[in-house]
């Protein structure tokens, strides 16, 4: 997806977004999409762990705490119905297999040490116990740092028949010595709003959210202080 120059992207349909027509206001639209970016490679890697079983939510037993102890190697095992004596090699070929021959997708779980001899954490169920793993495994080093990226792309057809699209991204890294990208853009706009009830600069009552100006302008005025700022762009189409 073309959506930001410095990066290789994918996206994919995040739940319903018709519901958010009425809210904002544009029950008008012919086309409302929210979706969720990932750098380009991350679905086929998760569509690879859900077709050997690790995304599974069911409970398996031999995945219950009081069960004996597991390996990666042998909850693959257990999962393609083979035996643990298994080689190496037939292994591989067998969540070849049944990720659909995808060579990518076999690495994927190779990288990830799903193939390892490391004792499992059992968590009940084969997606509570990798996600469990994957907190620690994927954990950010020394140095590193997260990011979000957020981008709203709105098509708009004028009276006069014309068409523009109005583009605007935010940004944001994390601090390795300091707050995560994360906790700035969800965090802040919290806690401005907090003070601005606070400090009586907001006048209403009852349940807010931010779709009016009176409450989202000061938490976005504020933001642009704590280096929180999102780009605009129009262009004719």
């Amino acid at each position: 997806m073309d959506l930001h120059p410095e990066f290789d992207l994918e996206g994919f349909p995040n739940r319903d977004s018709t519901i958010y027509s009425e809210p904002y206001g544009i029950q008008t639209a012919q086309t409302l999409l929210r979706g969720t970016l990932r750098y380009k490679g991350y679905s086929n890697a998760c569509i690879g762990l859900q077709k050997v079983g690790l995304i599974n939510t069911g409970n398996h037993p031999f995945l219950a705490p009081q069960s004996p102890e597991l390996t990666w190697r042998d909850i693959l095992c257990n999962l393609l119905d083979k035996t643990t004596d298994i080689s190496d090699d037939a292994l591989r070929a067998a969540i070849l297999d049944k990720v659909g021959g995808e060579d990518d997708r076999l690495k994927v779980i190779e990288k990830l040490g799903l193939l390892s001899s490391e004792p499992v954490e059992k968590q009940t169920t084969p997606l509570d116990t990798l996600s469990n793993y994957l907190a620690k495994k994927l954990a950010y080093g020394p140095g590193e740092r997260d990011m979000v990226l957020l981008v709203h792309i709105i098509g708009i057809e004028k009276s006069d028949g014309s068409r523009v699209q109005e583009k605007v991204s935010l940004l944001q890294y994390g601090d390795p010595q300091g707050y995560s990208a994360m906790a700035k853009t969800v965090g802040y706009p919290t806690a401005i709003a907090s003070r601005l009830i606070l400090n009586g600069e907001i006048q209403d009552r009852g349940m807010l959210v931010p779709f009016q100006r009176t409450v989202y302008q000061p938490i976005l005025d504020r933001l642009k202080e704590e280096n929180v700022q999102a780009d605009y762009s129009i262009e004719k189409q």
